[in-house]
């Protein structure tokens, strides 16, 4: 169990609100591993790159990263002792492509939130840089119909001088804070920016389009990348870091960071280190440091219900890349008052 310094001090769910004091401990709860090859409805249930609580009907959500037949799947979690008892799925939700603004997309669905307000969903998608197709990020109602699409910064399209990495742009999105917006992270740094340097970059609901941005510095120990962020109390984040290596699997972290005082870099095409102040770490949790336990390519988290003794929940999901070499894993994490 290592610390990871939070400034949690109030997060919602519905009409439940829990307070924790001001530095906190992640412990490690379980792990559930789905079986390969579950097939659903005539689905295949694999390539999950997010996770998303709905508490006010105990419902989760995941995206599959499936290009060919991009979707979400409903399901319940039930968990008994503090472990994962069962995972059962409900619905095969599939995105409508057949919209005008879709029909020039090809989707890499990455992330996945519930708008409670709306009962619609934010999508994040990668799209395919390498073979000009943009990323997007689009909000989708209950059946999987596009409701609207926001509008990008010119660095994020696939084409310019200044563009994404493939493979390496819009993996994680928050709701943020105030409910008023989004917050969406690259996975890697634009192509002409400095290494290590990430951008996430806010999203105004009522504007659809980008309103301010601020810089995040990777983990430089490995080729780290951004899978998945929570915003949970204004400018404060967890965001979830993971690297792969041939010689040691994955690694994955969760970092504690704080905005408050990072530049607004929405204006800036091209970064230079002296152009900006970066967020700041503040702590971050190892899961190398759970004895015994292997953590595969986790790209999804959330918030999840409260357990009997009043604590936070924290779930995490792992993309299978649809192989049975790798494992569809889902980690159970209990936010523990100091």
């Amino acid at each position: 169990m290592k610390n990871i310094s939070t400034l949690i001090t109030i997060l919602f769910f519905g009409l439940t609100a829990t307070v924790f004091a001001q530095n906190t401990q992640l412990q490690f709860l379980d792990e559930y591993i789905i079986e390969c090859g579950l097939n659903f409805n005539n689905t295949e249930i694999g390539g999950l790159s997010n996770i998303d609580y709905n508490a006010n009907n105990s419902t989760f959500y995941f995206i599959s990263d499936n290009r060919k037949r991009p979707r979400f799947h409903t399901a319940t979690i039930t968990i008994n002792n503090s472990k994962i008892d069962t995972v059962q799925f409900q619905k095969n939700i599939y995105l409508n492509t057949k919209n005008v603004f879709l029909k020039h997309q090809k989707l890499d669905p990455e992330s996945i939130r519930y708008i409670e307000d709306t009962n619609e969903f934010i999508i994040s998608s990668e799209g395919n840089i390498n073979q000009g197709i943009n990323p997007s990020i689009i909000k989708v109602d209950s059946i999987g119909n596009m409701v609207s699409h926001f509008t990008l910064p010119d660095y994020f399209n696939a084409n310019g001088k200044q563009h994404p990495e493939n493979n390496g742009v819009f993996e994680g999105v928050s709701i943020s804070f105030d409910k008023k917006g989004y917050w969406v992270s690259n996975e890697y740094p634009l192509i002409n920016d400095p290494e290590h340097y990430t951008r996430i970059t806010y999203y105004d609901d009522a504007a659809q389009k980008a309103t301010k941005q601020f810089t995040y510095k990777l983990d430089s120990t490995k080729n780290f990348g951004i899978t998945e962020i929570l915003e949970y109390q204004p400018n404060q984040f967890l965001i979830l870091e993971r690297s792969y290596t041939k010689q040691e699997g994955n690694t994955i972290k969760i970092f504690d960071v704080n905005a408050n005082k990072a530049t607004n870099t929405l204006a800036i095409e091209t970064l230079t280190e002296d152009d900006f102040t970066p967020a700041i770490n503040n702590s971050e949790f190892n899961f190398n440091s759970v004895k015994g336990l292997k953590m595969d390519n986790v790209e999804g988290m959330c918030f999840g219900p409260l357990l009997p003794n009043g604590h936070q929940t924290l779930l995490l999901v792992s993309d299978s890349n649809f192989r049975c070499t790798q494992k569809t894993q889902i980690i159970l994490m209990e936010i523990l008052p100091m």
